[in-house]
């Protein structure tokens, strides 16, 4: 009983490995539009088209129309005559232990056969690092047409066939999608290619990123077609910059460097940094010089560290980011707004050209028994700009016999409603380094701190050429303010 078990076990997993097998004779053309077979035969004076379809492993007749000519497909899938195909065609055959290959440059994707009966596709990207972009594997079926002619049909990539001695797809051949000339796909031995992903060159270097798997994963769909895996990233591109991007450096498989937290580099420099410490290496990975730092700060095209009490900053024009840059970029099609203060009203202008609306303006009344001499918005002016991508601050400075107040508002039906945060009496209100500032009597602090302690502590806050502002306490001390609102005292 045991033996016929495994008797039985061995012959069903014998089938699952085997291609499946289909006929179709008696047909002159095909051609393959999405996921549907269109056969075309000859009848006395029309054609007949009979349609089919992958359902559940099995090979289903959707439906037949006469016709008085046969179709020519689509641009991507054009119709195709049965007798060019060559005879004898075996796909296992043709690509046993090999890979059908193209190299893009930034891009290669590799194609090839897994059990005798599953069509892979692998795309490999490079974003700094290799990443491995996407997987695709498809059941394909093999398609006897009579006379000895076979065709097989994977719904990720169509029709595979032979003609002229050279292995083609009713894609128009797989250079269909790759219509630069220079590049095109060889058959090659599957083992003298590199499939591997998550680290990239340097010199004579591999740099490999030895914690991929804790920053990118891979979402898994199926469908009728397959099963489907996508790379993507687990965390935001701001996480990113923080994350620890743990590097392993190898020369002909020797570790060099071990552990390295890089972050930029060009031909002549990489560079490595971590909570508090950063490193320069040289191109043959010696360290050349580092330096500790209390706090940092990326801008676009810079970062700014605070080394003992000093500002230190390092360009990055001409240093590559070697963390793959997974921002979302914003899109320039959106609605813009603009809102002035006339009086004490304010007119809203809402531009949606962009989007294929007409631009119109209306007038808010603000709804207050407050006296005020005047108001602003936060940026010191009576304008504010902003669009769908963001911008919108709604704050607003009012102002009276020389002092100023801060107020939440909100517009509902061309009303707006003020909501005190701060009452008339402070000296000045300001914004610095996206920081709101609050002074009173000679002193100053910053809101959210004024806020939660009502007092301040500062005698002077001053904007010193950086992200980081630098600050005086009533005592004299010294120190620096960052972006995030942290107190760094001078050593």
């Amino acid at each position: 009983m045991k033996f016929l078990l495994l008797s039985l076990l061995f012959l069903c997993n014998s089938l699952s490995s085997q291609v499946k097998s289909f006929k179709l004779y008696g047909n002159q053309q095909l051609n393959v539009i999405y996921s549907t077979l269109n056969m075309y035969a000859t009848q006395n004076d029309s054609i007949r088209k009979t349609s089919y379809g992958i359902y559940s492993d099995s090979l289903i007749r959707m439906g037949d129309i006469k016709l008085k000519s046969v179709e020519k497909g689509s641009s991507q899938f054009s119709t195709l005559n049965i007798e060019d195909f060559d005879t004898d065609f075996n796909l296992l055959a043709e690509l046993k232990d090999k890979v059908y290959f193209v190299n893009r440059g930034n891009a290669m994707d590799f194609y090839y056969i897994e059990n005798d009966s599953i069509w892979v596709h692998k795309t490999l990207q490079k974003q700094i690092v290799w990443h491995l972009l996407k997987e695709e594997y498809a059941p394909f079926y093999k398609i006897d047409l009579g006379n000895k002619r076979f065709v097989y049909w994977a719904n990720s990539s169509g029709l595979i066939f032979k003609k002229g001695g050279v292995l083609k797809t009713n894609f128009k051949e797989f250079e269909y999608y790759y219509p630069d000339t220079t590049t095109h796909f060889v058959v090659v031995k599957k083992d003298s290619v590199n499939m591997k992903y998550g680290y990239f060159d340097y010199g004579g270097y591999k740099v490999e990123l030895a914690n991929y798997n804790d920053l990118f994963g891979m979402d898994t769909s199926y469908d009728n077609s397959g099963k489907y895996r996508t790379m993507y990233p687990k965390q935001n591109f701001s996480n990113y910059l923080n994350s620890k991007w743990k590097y392993t450096i190898t020369k002909n498989g020797k570790v060099i460097l071990k552990g390295v937290d890089l972050k930029y580099f060009n031909e002549k420099t990489l560079i490595a940094y971590n909570e508090n410490s950063l490193y320069y290496y040289n191109s043959k990975m010696g360290l050349d010089s580092q330096f500790n730092f209390r706090a940092k700060y990326q801008s676009w095209s810079e970062i700014e560290f605070l080394v003992n009490n000093k500002i230190k900053k390092m360009s990055l024009v001409d240093l590559v980011l070697a963390i793959p840059d997974t921002r979302l970029f914003v899109c320039g099609t959106v609605t813009h707004y603009k809102m002035q203060i006339r009086g004490n009203s304010i007119i809203e202008f809402v531009n949606g050209e962009m989007v294929n609306q007409k631009p119109y303006s209306k007038t808010i009344e603000i709804q207050s028994l407050l006296r005020i001499d005047s108001m602003s918005f936060m940026n010191a002016t009576k304008e504010m700009n902003w669009s769908d991508n963001g911008g919108f601050d709604n704050r607003i400075i009012l102002y009276k016999d020389g002092k100023c107040g801060l107020y939440k508002f909100e517009v509902k039906d061309s009303i707006m409603t003020l909501f005190e945060m701060l009452p008339q009496e402070l000296d000045k209100i300001y914004l610095v380094n996206n920081l709101v500032i609050v002074n009173k009597k000679n002193h100053e602090d910053i809101i959210d701190y004024y806020l939660l302690n009502k007092k301040m502590r500062f005698i002077n806050i001053m904007y010193a050429n950086s992200v980081f502002l630098r600050y005086k306490m009533s005592n004299n001390s010294m120190g620096w303010i960052s972006p995030g609102a942290n107190l760094y005292e001078d050593l």
